[in-house]
Protein backbone atom coordinates (compact mmCIF):
# COMPACT_ATOMS: atom_id res chain seq x y z
CA UNK A 1 0.00 0.00 0.00
CA UNK A 2 1.39 3.60 -1.01
CA UNK A 3 1.30 6.30 0.31
CA UNK A 4 -1.96 8.14 -0.03
CA UNK A 5 -3.45 11.89 -0.69
CA UNK A 6 -7.12 13.05 -0.92
CA UNK A 7 -8.99 15.66 0.23
CA UNK A 8 -12.14 17.40 -0.64
CA UNK A 9 -12.90 20.77 1.20
CA UNK A 10 -15.40 24.12 -0.15
CA UNK A 11 -18.78 25.38 1.17
CA UNK A 12 -21.87 23.34 1.08
CA UNK A 13 -22.72 22.89 -2.93
CA UNK A 14 -19.30 22.95 -4.48
CA UNK A 15 -16.58 20.32 -3.75
CA UNK A 16 -12.85 20.32 -4.71
CA UNK A 17 -11.12 17.05 -4.65
CA UNK A 18 -7.19 16.96 -4.19
CA UNK A 19 -4.87 13.96 -4.83
CA UNK A 20 -1.35 13.56 -4.18
CA UNK A 21 -0.68 15.08 -7.84
CA UNK A 22 -2.90 18.03 -7.68
CA UNK A 23 -6.51 18.86 -8.33
CA UNK A 24 -8.56 16.15 -9.07
CA UNK A 25 -11.66 17.04 -9.95
CA UNK A 26 -14.15 20.27 -9.14
CA UNK A 27 -17.75 19.35 -8.62
CA UNK A 28 -20.59 22.14 -8.22
CA UNK A 29 -24.64 21.28 -7.21
CA UNK A 30 -26.70 23.50 -8.83
CA UNK A 31 -30.35 22.31 -7.87
CA UNK A 32 -31.15 19.08 -6.15
CA UNK A 33 -30.40 16.50 -9.28
CA UNK A 34 -27.73 18.70 -11.12
CA UNK A 35 -24.39 18.09 -10.55
CA UNK A 36 -21.64 19.32 -12.89
CA UNK A 37 -18.23 17.40 -12.55
CA UNK A 38 -15.30 18.70 -14.07
CA UNK A 39 -14.02 14.98 -14.28
CA UNK A 40 -17.55 13.36 -15.22
CA UNK A 41 -19.63 16.25 -16.98
CA UNK A 42 -23.24 17.08 -16.30
CA UNK A 43 -25.64 14.34 -13.99
CA UNK A 44 -29.32 15.71 -14.00
CA UNK A 45 -31.62 13.09 -11.96
CA UNK A 46 -34.78 12.84 -10.13
CA UNK A 47 -33.57 13.21 -6.72
CA UNK A 48 -35.13 10.21 -4.32
CA UNK A 49 -35.54 7.85 -7.67
CA UNK A 50 -32.22 6.38 -8.73
CA UNK A 51 -32.74 7.94 -12.35
CA UNK A 52 -29.90 9.60 -13.81
CA UNK A 53 -28.57 11.61 -17.12
CA UNK A 54 -24.75 11.93 -17.73
CA UNK A 55 -23.90 14.02 -20.26
CA UNK A 56 -20.22 14.00 -20.64
CA UNK A 57 -19.01 11.48 -18.08
CA UNK A 58 -17.34 8.25 -18.46
CA UNK A 59 -17.96 4.98 -17.07
CA UNK A 60 -15.32 3.10 -15.00
CA UNK A 61 -14.39 -0.07 -18.02
CA UNK A 62 -12.79 -3.43 -16.86
CA UNK A 63 -9.16 -3.61 -17.18
CA UNK A 64 -7.95 -4.99 -20.18
CA UNK A 65 -4.78 -3.65 -21.28
CA UNK A 66 -1.54 -5.55 -19.97
CA UNK A 67 -0.35 -2.83 -18.16
CA UNK A 68 -4.03 -3.02 -16.12
CA UNK A 69 -3.55 -6.63 -15.83
CA UNK A 70 -0.13 -6.12 -14.19
CA UNK A 71 -1.21 -3.86 -11.66
CA UNK A 72 -4.20 -6.17 -10.79
CA UNK A 73 -2.21 -9.13 -10.22
CA UNK A 74 0.77 -6.92 -8.59
CA UNK A 75 -2.19 -5.91 -6.27
CA UNK A 76 -3.47 -9.33 -5.72
CA UNK A 77 -0.12 -10.24 -5.14
CA UNK A 78 0.39 -8.34 -2.23
CA UNK A 79 -2.95 -9.02 -1.06
CA UNK A 80 -1.60 -13.05 -0.45
CA UNK A 81 1.20 -11.57 0.73
CA UNK A 82 -0.53 -9.14 3.51
CA UNK A 83 -2.71 -11.98 4.39
CA UNK A 84 0.84 -14.63 4.61
CA UNK A 85 2.23 -11.98 7.00
CA UNK A 86 -1.05 -11.61 9.15
CA UNK A 87 -0.97 -15.52 9.15
CA UNK A 88 2.31 -15.66 10.09
CA UNK A 89 2.60 -12.65 13.03
CA UNK A 90 -0.58 -14.75 14.51
CA UNK A 91 1.55 -18.10 14.59
CA UNK A 92 3.99 -16.11 16.12
CA UNK A 93 2.06 -14.68 18.86
CA UNK A 94 0.56 -17.89 19.49
CA UNK A 95 3.71 -19.78 20.06
CA UNK A 96 5.05 -16.86 21.84
CA UNK A 97 2.11 -16.79 24.22
CA UNK A 98 2.64 -20.62 24.38
CA UNK A 99 6.59 -20.64 24.93
CA UNK A 100 6.76 -17.51 27.71
CA UNK A 101 2.74 -17.09 28.88
CA UNK A 102 2.35 -14.11 27.47
CA UNK A 103 2.97 -10.64 28.45
CA UNK A 104 3.65 -9.65 32.34
CA UNK A 105 -0.18 -9.27 33.27
CA UNK A 106 0.46 -7.89 36.87
CA UNK A 107 2.59 -4.88 34.67
CA UNK A 108 -0.36 -4.62 32.16
CA UNK A 109 -2.84 -4.24 35.99
CA UNK A 110 -0.30 -1.66 37.32
CA UNK A 111 -0.40 0.36 34.21
CA UNK A 112 -3.94 0.51 33.89
CA UNK A 113 -4.21 1.35 37.44
CA UNK A 114 -1.62 4.24 37.35
CA UNK A 115 -3.24 5.91 34.48
CA UNK A 116 -6.46 5.61 36.29
CA UNK A 117 -5.12 7.29 39.22
CA UNK A 118 -3.86 10.42 36.66
CA UNK A 119 -7.14 11.82 36.05
CA UNK A 120 -8.08 11.47 39.99
CA UNK A 121 -6.68 13.94 42.83
CA UNK A 122 -4.27 10.88 43.28
CA UNK A 123 -2.46 11.97 39.99
CA UNK A 124 1.03 12.30 41.19
CA UNK A 125 0.79 8.86 42.70
CA UNK A 126 -0.86 7.66 39.56
CA UNK A 127 2.36 9.91 37.88
CA UNK A 128 5.04 7.86 39.70
CA UNK A 129 3.55 4.26 39.83
CA UNK A 130 3.53 4.55 35.88
CA UNK A 131 7.15 4.67 35.19
CA UNK A 132 7.96 1.73 36.94
CA UNK A 133 5.69 -0.36 35.44
CA UNK A 134 6.04 0.74 31.97
CA UNK A 135 9.82 0.05 33.04
CA UNK A 136 8.88 -3.59 34.43
CA UNK A 137 6.72 -4.42 31.04
CA UNK A 138 9.37 -3.23 28.68
CA UNK A 139 12.27 -5.06 30.48
CA UNK A 140 10.13 -8.10 30.81
CA UNK A 141 8.96 -8.41 27.57
CA UNK A 142 12.75 -8.11 25.99
CA UNK A 143 13.18 -10.97 27.95
CA UNK A 144 10.78 -13.07 27.42
CA UNK A 145 10.96 -11.96 22.94
CA UNK A 146 14.43 -12.34 23.52
CA UNK A 147 14.18 -16.09 25.06
CA UNK A 148 11.54 -16.61 22.49
CA UNK A 149 13.56 -15.70 19.31
CA UNK A 150 16.61 -17.82 20.43
CA UNK A 151 14.07 -20.91 21.03
CA UNK A 152 12.70 -20.30 17.74
CA UNK A 153 16.11 -20.42 16.05
CA UNK A 154 16.81 -23.32 17.62
CA UNK A 155 14.08 -25.43 16.66
CA UNK A 156 14.96 -23.89 12.78
CA UNK A 157 18.40 -25.19 12.90
CA UNK A 158 16.85 -28.77 14.03
CA UNK A 159 15.02 -29.12 11.24
CA UNK A 160 16.92 -27.58 8.63
CA UNK A 161 19.58 -30.64 10.10
CA UNK A 162 16.41 -33.12 9.78
CA UNK A 163 15.84 -31.64 6.19
CA UNK A 164 19.26 -32.23 5.08
CA UNK A 165 19.74 -35.73 6.34
CA UNK A 166 16.23 -36.60 4.57
CA UNK A 167 17.62 -35.06 1.57
CA UNK A 168 20.99 -36.74 1.18
CA UNK A 169 18.94 -40.18 2.33
CA UNK A 170 16.49 -39.30 -0.91
CA UNK A 171 19.19 -38.71 -3.52
CA UNK A 172 21.04 -41.67 -1.87
CA UNK A 173 17.60 -44.27 -2.70
CA UNK A 174 17.64 -42.88 -6.22
CA UNK A 175 21.13 -42.99 -7.22
CA UNK A 176 20.78 -46.61 -6.28
CA UNK A 177 17.22 -46.83 -8.64
CA UNK A 178 16.72 -47.78 -11.79
CA UNK A 179 17.20 -44.94 -14.30
CA UNK A 180 13.61 -46.12 -15.92
CA UNK A 181 11.80 -45.96 -12.30
CA UNK A 182 13.90 -42.87 -11.49
CA UNK A 183 11.98 -41.37 -15.05
CA UNK A 184 8.85 -42.73 -14.33
CA UNK A 185 9.18 -40.72 -10.79
CA UNK A 186 10.27 -37.69 -11.84
CA UNK A 187 7.66 -37.54 -14.71
CA UNK A 188 5.18 -38.41 -12.28
CA UNK A 189 2.63 -35.50 -11.83
CA UNK A 190 -0.50 -35.22 -10.05
CA UNK A 191 -3.75 -34.77 -12.29
CA UNK A 192 -6.59 -32.45 -11.12
CA UNK A 193 -9.67 -32.28 -12.78
CA UNK A 194 -12.11 -29.40 -11.03
CA UNK A 195 -15.72 -29.00 -12.09
CA UNK A 196 -19.07 -26.59 -10.45
CA UNK A 197 -21.59 -28.59 -9.28
CA UNK A 198 -24.70 -29.24 -11.59
CA UNK A 199 -28.41 -29.19 -11.04
CA UNK A 200 -27.84 -26.71 -6.90
CA UNK A 201 -30.32 -24.50 -7.60
CA UNK A 202 -33.10 -27.20 -7.82
CA UNK A 203 -35.02 -28.80 -4.61
CA UNK A 204 -34.41 -26.40 -1.90
CA UNK A 205 -30.60 -26.73 -1.89
CA UNK A 206 -30.25 -23.45 -2.07
CA UNK A 207 -32.18 -22.48 1.38
CA UNK A 208 -30.10 -25.73 2.66
CA UNK A 209 -26.60 -23.70 1.78
CA UNK A 210 -27.54 -20.40 3.77
CA UNK A 211 -28.41 -22.89 6.64
CA UNK A 212 -24.77 -23.26 6.09
CA UNK A 213 -23.80 -20.29 5.44
CA UNK A 214 -25.71 -18.46 8.81
CA UNK A 215 -23.74 -21.11 10.82
CA UNK A 216 -20.51 -20.28 9.43
CA UNK A 217 -21.33 -16.48 10.48
CA UNK A 218 -21.66 -17.03 13.70
CA UNK A 219 -18.90 -18.70 14.05
CA UNK A 220 -16.18 -16.40 12.08
CA UNK A 221 -15.00 -12.78 10.65
CA UNK A 222 -17.52 -11.53 7.92
CA UNK A 223 -16.30 -10.64 4.89
CA UNK A 224 -12.36 -11.34 5.43
CA UNK A 225 -13.29 -9.17 8.92
CA UNK A 226 -12.63 -6.11 6.69
CA UNK A 227 -14.59 -2.77 7.27
CA UNK A 228 -15.54 -0.79 4.30
CA UNK A 229 -12.78 1.72 5.21
CA UNK A 230 -9.84 -1.47 4.91
CA UNK A 231 -11.60 -2.31 1.37
CA UNK A 232 -11.42 1.39 -0.28
CA UNK A 233 -7.79 1.56 0.99
CA UNK A 234 -6.60 -2.06 0.43
CA UNK A 235 -8.80 -2.87 -2.92
CA UNK A 236 -9.46 -2.17 -6.79
CA UNK A 237 -13.22 -2.12 -8.45
CA UNK A 238 -12.55 -5.51 -9.34
CA UNK A 239 -11.81 -7.33 -6.30
CA UNK A 240 -14.80 -9.34 -4.98
CA UNK A 241 -14.36 -10.11 -1.00
CA UNK A 242 -16.80 -12.72 -0.19
CA UNK A 243 -19.51 -13.09 3.13
CA UNK A 244 -17.84 -16.23 4.44
CA UNK A 245 -15.43 -18.61 3.08
CA UNK A 246 -16.41 -22.18 3.61
CA UNK A 247 -14.33 -24.99 2.22
CA UNK A 248 -13.23 -29.00 3.02
CA UNK A 249 -12.53 -32.27 2.27
CA UNK A 250 -14.62 -34.96 3.87
CA UNK A 251 -17.93 -33.70 4.32
CA UNK A 252 -19.02 -34.49 0.86
CA UNK A 253 -19.46 -37.91 -1.04
CA UNK A 254 -19.59 -38.92 -4.80
CA UNK A 255 -22.26 -41.06 -4.81
CA UNK A 256 -22.96 -43.34 -8.80
CA UNK A 257 -26.69 -43.20 -9.14
CA UNK A 258 -27.48 -45.67 -11.65
CA UNK A 259 -30.95 -45.93 -11.15
CA UNK A 260 -31.38 -41.62 -12.48
CA UNK A 261 -34.30 -41.46 -14.57
CA UNK A 262 -32.31 -39.06 -16.70
CA UNK A 263 -28.28 -40.37 -16.78
CA UNK A 264 -27.19 -43.80 -15.41
CA UNK A 265 -24.01 -42.68 -15.44
CA UNK A 266 -24.93 -39.97 -12.76
CA UNK A 267 -22.83 -39.15 -9.77
CA UNK A 268 -25.16 -37.23 -6.71
CA UNK A 269 -23.25 -35.14 -4.55
CA UNK A 270 -24.14 -35.32 -0.48
CA UNK A 271 -22.89 -33.17 2.15
CA UNK A 272 -23.27 -34.76 5.49
CA UNK A 273 -24.55 -31.84 7.17
CA UNK A 274 -27.47 -30.87 4.82
CA UNK A 275 -27.62 -33.94 2.31
CA UNK A 276 -27.82 -34.02 -1.53
CA UNK A 277 -26.46 -30.36 -3.34
CA UNK A 278 -27.12 -31.56 -6.81
CA UNK A 279 -24.88 -33.80 -9.54
CA UNK A 280 -21.66 -34.12 -11.36
CA UNK A 281 -22.06 -32.23 -14.62
CA UNK A 282 -22.96 -34.86 -17.41
CA UNK A 283 -20.11 -34.00 -19.45
CA UNK A 284 -17.54 -35.04 -16.71
CA UNK A 285 -19.09 -38.20 -15.14
CA UNK A 286 -17.30 -40.89 -17.02
CA UNK A 287 -13.90 -39.07 -15.95
CA UNK A 288 -14.95 -38.23 -12.77
CA UNK A 289 -15.71 -41.97 -11.85
CA UNK A 290 -12.97 -43.37 -13.71
CA UNK A 291 -11.10 -40.65 -11.35
CA UNK A 292 -12.28 -41.91 -8.17
CA UNK A 293 -11.50 -45.73 -8.93
CA UNK A 294 -8.21 -44.47 -9.66
CA UNK A 295 -7.88 -43.16 -5.93
CA UNK A 296 -8.20 -39.73 -5.93
CA UNK A 297 -9.35 -37.16 -2.78
CA UNK A 298 -11.72 -34.39 -2.91
CA UNK A 299 -11.07 -30.77 -2.17
CA UNK A 300 -14.42 -28.56 -2.51
CA UNK A 301 -15.42 -24.72 -1.53
CA UNK A 302 -18.57 -22.39 -1.51
CA UNK A 303 -18.59 -20.02 -4.12
CA UNK A 304 -20.89 -17.10 -4.87
CA UNK A 305 -23.43 -15.61 -2.38
CA UNK A 306 -22.53 -12.06 -0.80
CA UNK A 307 -19.91 -10.25 -1.86
CA UNK A 308 -18.73 -6.97 -1.27
CA UNK A 309 -16.43 -4.50 -4.07
CA UNK A 310 -16.17 -0.96 -4.57
CA UNK A 311 -18.35 1.10 -7.03
CA UNK A 312 -18.16 4.85 -8.48
CA UNK A 313 -21.16 6.92 -6.60
CA UNK A 314 -22.36 9.36 -8.57
CA UNK A 315 -24.25 11.23 -6.33
CA UNK A 316 -21.55 11.24 -3.50
CA UNK A 317 -18.86 11.66 -6.28
CA UNK A 318 -16.73 9.26 -4.62
CA UNK A 319 -15.86 5.02 -4.37
CA UNK A 320 -18.22 3.09 -1.92
CA UNK A 321 -18.43 -0.07 -0.90
CA UNK A 322 -21.37 -2.04 -2.15
CA UNK A 323 -22.80 -5.84 -1.17
CA UNK A 324 -24.07 -7.80 -3.99
CA UNK A 325 -26.18 -11.00 -3.94
CA UNK A 326 -25.08 -13.85 -6.37
CA UNK A 327 -26.44 -17.40 -6.14
CA UNK A 328 -24.77 -19.83 -4.00
CA UNK A 329 -22.42 -22.70 -5.97
CA UNK A 330 -19.89 -25.42 -5.26
CA UNK A 331 -16.68 -25.77 -7.03
CA UNK A 332 -15.24 -29.40 -6.67
CA UNK A 333 -10.98 -30.21 -7.23
CA UNK A 334 -10.30 -34.03 -7.39
CA UNK A 335 -6.28 -34.58 -6.69
CA UNK A 336 -4.54 -37.74 -7.80
CA UNK A 337 -4.04 -39.54 -4.41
Amino acid sequence: MGFRVKKSFGPKGFKINVGKKGISSVSLKIAPGLTINSKRGTTVGIPGTGISYNSGGRKRKRATTNATRNNTRIATNNAAERTLKLEKQKEYNKKFKEFTGGYNKKAIIAIIVSFLLCVTPLWPLGLLLSFPSLIWLLIDTVIKTTKFNKHLKESRTASMVKLEQHTIESIERVIITKPNEREKRILKLKKEITFKVAGITFNGIQQNIKSLVKEEKEISDQYEGLSNKDILEEYSDEDKIYEVDIRGSEELQLISDPKNKFDPNAIKIVHEEIGDVGYVPAVDCKKVKKALDDGYSIEWKLIGGKHKHIEYDDEKDRDVVKIVSNTYGILITLTES
